[in-house]
Order: structure tokens, then sequence, then C-alpha cells
């Protein structure tokens, strides 16, 4: 049994996509994570051969996940532990104890994700111990396990361009063997913000999964992946919010 783990928080303004504060008000930034969240969590349906498990960091204000979905009301697993490292070590040996045979955690930072990316996590894992996807920031946007290694997520500068680097490391040290992901950018910043525009410009061409959004991306690609996303910008674009924040 392949299991996707996807790790979501509250939508709180001021709390989440800090970084696009300014130009972004904290309330249209907490929109756009609500946007990431809803491509990350179709792409990690979309992949063949495989479940998802969403781990969520609840708020009084957002104590279940009626945000994302309201009917049915999705089930979640509470995240644990006072650090991401914790976190996903948690995450991981709850997947694996409860019969997962490979698990892959993904967050909410590439809503451009694509299934293939994922699917070819997954089918890696036949022939390594761990599989990571390189953030360009230096750290990863997934990291794939077959059996749990608590080792992984300790001592970890978290948040810092040596996530990725230390992660490797003590896959070395331990003789895990490691298969790398192409590498795709978290959305963290308006300069990444500008570069996932980009990537999400579309003409008028075709339908997606969904008919009301359009599937021919710019820069040679194809996907349908990060329609919600693209409609948020666009409506908040065209209502003037971004200024040439995007646009640049």
């Amino acid at each position: 049994m392949n299991k996707i783990m996807v790790f979501v928080k509250a939508p709180i303004p001021g709390r989440v996509k800090t970084r696009l504060s300014p130009p972004l008000s904290p309330t249209q930034a907490a929109t756009l994570y609500i946007a990431f969240v809803k491509d990350t969590l179709e792409a990690a349906r979309d992949a063949a051969n495989s479940s998802v498990d969403i781990f969520y960091d609840p708020s009084a204000d957002f104590p279940d996940l009626r945000w994302i979905e309201s009917a049915p009301l999705l089930p979640f697993f509470p995240q644990k532990g006072g650090d991401l490292g914790m976190r996903l070590d948690h995450a991981c040996n709850e997947t694996l104890s409860r019969g997962a045979g490979k698990a892959v955690a993904i967050g909410s930072d590439t809503p451009h994700i694509e299934p293939a990316v994922i699917e070819r996590a997954f089918s890696s894992l036949d022939r390594a111990d761990m599989i990571l996807g390189p953030a360009a920031d230096g750290g990863y946007y997934l990291i794939g396990l077959k059996e749990p290694h608590d080792f992984l997520f300790q001592g970890i500068s978290w948040s810092t361009v040596n996530v990725l680097r230390q992660t490797l490391e003590r896959a070395k040290q331990r003789g895990l063997k490691v298969v790398m992901l192409p590498t795709l950018f978290d959305v963290d910043t308006i300069s990444d913000l500008r570069e996932l525009a980009k990537l999400l410009t579309v003409n008028d061409a075709g339908s997606a999964r969904f008919n009301r959004f359009p599937t021919a991306c710019g820069g040679g690609i194809s996907s349908p992946y990060g329609s919600v996303t693209k409609l948020v910008l666009d409506e908040l674009s065209g209502q003037g919010i971004f200024g040439d924040a995007v646009k640049r």
C-alpha cells in the first residue's frame, strides 16, 4: 500500500505564507495558501496506485478541514511534535506502522507539483531507501521512505538552506541509498510567486479536470495542476491587489 501524507496547517492570516506579506495582506496570503492546499491535494489524489492521508495542524478557528471541502468532511490525522522534523518523523512512523509499504510526505508549498512526480517517488523506492525532491531554496518538497528512520529528522536546521544537505549527510552516514527527484521551487516569496505566475500563464485553448479551468500552461508545460491557484492569482491580479509585484 502506497500512502501520500499531505501536511496542512490552519489557514490563519498572519501565520501562513507570511513572507508574501507585504505586498499581499495577511488575508490575501491566507487565501493563496488555501488555493495551494487544494491544488496539492488534487495532484496527490490523482497519483496512481496510492491513497492520501492529511496530517493537519488545526486551530480554534479552523478545528477541521471544512475550509477545504465541506461535504463530505475530510478526515485527518493530527500533526504531533514541536518542530517540522518531529512532525515528519511521527507521520512517517505512524503511516508505516499502519501497514503502508511506502510513505511519501509532501507539503503545500509546491502547488504546481504533478502526480507523475509523486508516482516516480513510489516507483523509485523499489530501488532505494529514501527519495528526496529537492527544493530550489535548499530544502526538500518531498521525502519518501519504506522504513522508519528517525535520524533523518534529527539535528536538522529546519527552514534554512542547509536542510537538504544535512539530510543527505544523515543518509550517507547510515548507508542509505537515495534517489533524487527533479528540483521544484517552493512558493515562499514574491519572487517565487512571480515564477509561479509565469508557470501558470495559460492561453484560452482546451479545458481541464474542471470545465472552467484552462490546461495549456506556458513555457512548453501542459498541465492542469495549479488551476485553483491560477484562478485566485487571476482574480486578485485583476483587482489590482498585486500591482506589478507578480507581473514583473
